[in-house]
């Protein structure tokens, strides 16, 4: 049995945004096959990776319960949110700060499937120079 696919796009194609940008993007759902999705889940988060306890913020959050019209999968569905002054994204030797656009489908017998679109929120980097600078 083959399991859906979720594609996300971002309206601008930007891979880096301000804080105050707003962030407009859709998804689509592909190839449902003849599993039966119980709830959509889109969100907008962070997470930090490495050494010591993962973190992870919730900055949007959008559940919609099902069940779902098989004709309706590949319809786009969007979202927007003006995002917030922090985290930064931050790429660091023992801790990275990440920002991501994660939908998740839950699926008849428990399974779900999930996929994740990351971009950068700040410029570290930059900001980093002008203090060494």
């Amino acid at each position: 049995m083959s399991r859906p696919r979720i594609q996300i796009n971002l309206t601008d194609e930007k891979r880096v945004y301000r804080p105050g940008d707003v962030l407009v993007g859709q998804y689509v759902i592909d190839n449902p096959g003849e599993q039966r999705i119980h709830a959509i889940e889109a969100s907008v988060i962070w997470m930090t990776v490495g050494k010591g306890e993962e973190d992870m913020g919730v900055h949007f959050f959008d559940r919609q319960k099902g069940p779902f019209e098989v004709n309706h999968w590949n319809l786009p569905r969007k979202f927007s949110t003006v995002l917030p002054r922090s985290p930064f994204s931050y790429d660091g030797m023992m801790i990275r700060v990440r920002w991501a656009v994660r939908v998740r489908l839950f699926l008849e017998a428990e399974s779900e499937v999930t996929e994740e679109l990351f971009f950068r929120l700040g410029n570290v980097d930059s900001i980093l120079g002008d203090l060494s600078g």
